[in-house]
């Protein structure tokens, strides 16, 4: 399409059509796709060869070095940790953990949650968090991208501690 119709002559249209669409614009190899539903929001780059750092080798042995770290450790503090609505969640959820059964942290679920191919991973006690007004898609496309050790505390410190009582 770019070859034909200038850059220009896009953007012209897309002014003219108005703010009811979502418009999403292709590059000319048909590799990359970016978008965004608002000018106030960063838009999406989709690539089909993503690469996930959640799928590597290495980063599935931290995770899961980081779902045994946790779980030991709230061993001992169970009863402080029962004070806190998803403390008690942790507690709870920990054999499933300690198994291999369940993560701590895993894709969030919600209403537009399912329309990516992302790596396999155990169910999560606790889903990943991302901005307001971002679609559960968009934040675990990125956390599945750029995953780390330190995401994963920082989800489970935030559950945990800042639920309330």
């Amino acid at each position: 399409c770019s070859k034909d119709v200038s850059v220009t002559e896009i953007f012209k249209q897309m002014v003219h059509l108005g703010s009811g669409y979502d418009y999403k614009i292709a590059d000319n190899d048909n590799q990359n796709i970016l978008g965004s539903m608002s000018k106030n929001r960063v838009g999406n780059w989709y690539a089909l060869d993503i690469d996930f750092n959640i799928d590597k080798k290495h980063s599935r042995r931290i995770k899961r070095l980081l779902d045994l770290l946790v779980g030991i450790i709230a061993i001992p503090l169970s009863p402080l940790l029962c004070v806190y609505k998803n403390g008690r969640k942790l507690v709870f959820n920990m054999p499933g953990v300690l198994v291999g059964r369940q993560t701590w942290v895993g894709y969030a679920r919600g209403k537009k949650a399912s329309s990516l191919s992302l790596p396999d991973i155990r169910p999560g006690v606790f889903p990943v968090i991302g901005p307001v007004h971002t679609s559960a898609d968009a934040f675990n496309l990125d956390y599945a991208q750029n995953y780390s050790v330190w995401k994963d505390f920082e989800v489970i410190l935030s559950h945990v501690f800042k639920s309330g009582i």
